[in-house]
């Protein structure tokens, strides 16, 4: 099933109509960020499908090796996973790669460049940790973001929205790489 599925609403009354349609409903929430726009839907509870319990003794190893291709996959520290299939051959994505695919490393050594030019690094260095459990600790940390809070926003804003989007799109081509190689054992190049 689809999730992204196109919803045609040319009026208001494709709108209020939306619930028996499709089963969704529009809950007004509308979210921009100057490159994007999020529209927020929520759907009605669907019918569970009934479970299908497996068992070992359904699967034979002739069918296990007609249609599937059995594999261990281990993550680690220093590599998003390693994989070991059954013709020993051992196929892996390291951190780094995962990182440097469409730059994410890159922006984010220039906008920490840009974070000690200006002096929001130190800022957000001496913020208080919110993790506590003492409550005047946690009174800290919030008296301290209202503090810097229109810093913080001022260097946010706008200009930063490029970074966030291509950061995105990084993070699904990373993806889309790492099942490649996963799944085939080859990196495809674009």
């Amino acid at each position: 099933m689809n999730k992204n599925k196109i919803i045609h609403i040319k009026s208001t009354r494709d709108l209020f109509t939306l619930p028996d349609r499709m089963n969704k409903i529009f809950i007004n929430e509308v979210k921009a960020d100057g490159y994007t726009c999020q529209f927020t839907f929520a759907r009605g509870k669907t019918e569970q499908t009934p479970m299908v319990k497996l068992e070992l003794q359904c699967f034979s190893q002739e069918g296990i090796n007609l249609y599937f291709r059995p594999c261990t996959v281990d993550p680690g520290r220093s590599q998003v996973f390693t994989s070991y299939h059954d013709n020993g051959q051992i196929r892996r994505m390291s951190t780094k790669e995962y990182y440097s695919f469409g730059g994410t490393l890159s922006r984010m050594r220039s906008q920490d460049r840009i974070k000690i030019r200006i002096g929001i690094k130190t800022i957000e260095n001496n913020k208080p940790s919110p993790k506590t459990t003492n409550v005047t600790r946690y009174q800290d940390h919030v008296a301290y973001l209202l503090l810097i809070m229109d810093v913080l926003l001022e260097f946010y804003g706008f200009n930063t929205y490029e970074n966030r989007w291509l950061n995105y799109l990084a993070k699904q081509k990373a993806k889309e790489e790492a099942v490649n190689i996963l799944i085939n054992g080859i990196i495809q190049l674009v």
